[in-house]
């Protein structure tokens, strides 16, 4: 097995970072603070190009076609601009006031597939969905906790998924022409000491998952074996990306919440995004098609 060392990318803080993606159009990073109610711009170095307040917490980012950037809030959708503008295009989670939408991301035809979490922490209240404006939320697993990490196989057939409590990473075999899924089966444990969150996969098939708790992320094989740690100088460990210069850094965000006064002296790069080179690529974000979705969704 393969220990890796992160280094923090940049000193911009974030009380829930989250979210990273690669907008390989623009050379961009794009990631989030939640609580902290925030999108950030990165290079590829991963050093901090701008921010964007939000009136709203971001459950996750992803680079749209004409330049802005999708937003899954706590509300529904809505497109960033460069200018820090917002167009609201859907608002579906009206109707559901105990959830917001939490971690998600474009398959690799570039459809929006996202979770939610409850709002009250209530088990198995919440769902992972696919999303398409006029079509409304579609549901692709019910029964979630708190949905988080998602990822796709190269070749688009299994979809990769963390619902967090069960401390486990399941797959499922995936249709990209229709978004269904289905057989779904463990893929791989997280054994402590924290829980897996966001995750990503690289060029060769790995899976790369967020160790919230336990400092760390790690890379499973295809065949579901430990090959690969990167340990990273942050206790919650949130999400990653492949990204910048051949897509060749693994991106890492990290949260501050949660930490002891003591703990966050000795770790003042919680909160942070780190960056280390693991010797393998992973893909860029499929941009989210704005002029096939254009017309906007709103119940009121």
């Amino acid at each position: 097995m393969i220990v890796f060392d992160a280094a923090r990318a940049d000193a911009t803080p974030a009380l829930l970072g989250e979210g990273p993606v690669w907008d390989e159009r623009r050379r961009r990073l794009i990631w989030i603070d939640i609580f902290g109610k925030a999108v950030h711009i990165a290079g590829p170095d991963g050093r901090h190009r701008g921010s964007f307040a939000l009136p709203v917490m971001p459950g996750t980012a992803m680079p749209a076609d004409d330049g802005r950037i999708l937003l899954a809030t706590e509300d529904g959708f809505a497109l960033l601009d460069d200018t820090g503008e917002l167009e609201i295009v859907s608002d579906a989670l009206q109707g559901m006031p105990d959830h917001r939408f939490n971690d998600g991301k474009t398959d690799p035809a570039g459809r929006v597939v996202v979770g939610t979490v409850s709002l009250s922490g209530r088990p198995d209240a919440s769902a992972l969905y696919t999303w398409e404006p006029g079509a409304g939320l579609r549901t692709l697993v019910p029964g979630v906790s708190l949905s988080n990490g998602l990822g796709w196989s190269p070749d688009g057939a299994t979809l990769y998924f963390v619902d967090t409590p069960t401390g486990r990473v399941d797959a499922f075999d995936y249709d990209l022409g229709s978004g269904a899924v289905s057989r779904r089966r463990p893929f791989a444990l997280i054994d402590g000491p924290g829980a897996p969150d966001g995750l990503t996969v690289d060029d060769d098939g790995g899976v790369w998952v967020a160790d919230y708790g336990g400092g760390r992320v790690i890379r499973f094989a295809p065949d579901g074996r430990v090959d690969a740690i990167v340990i990273v100088p942050a206790r919650h460990v949130t999400s990653c990306c492949f990204g910048g210069d051949g897509r060749r850094t693994l991106f890492i965000t990290t949260a501050s919440i949660d930490i002891p006064a003591e703990e966050r002296h000795r770790r003042p790069a919680a909160g942070a995004l780190h960056r280390v080179d693991v010797g393998r690529s992973g893909p860029a974000a499929t941009p989210w098609p704005v002029m096939s979705s254009s017309h906007a969704e709103r119940t009121a």
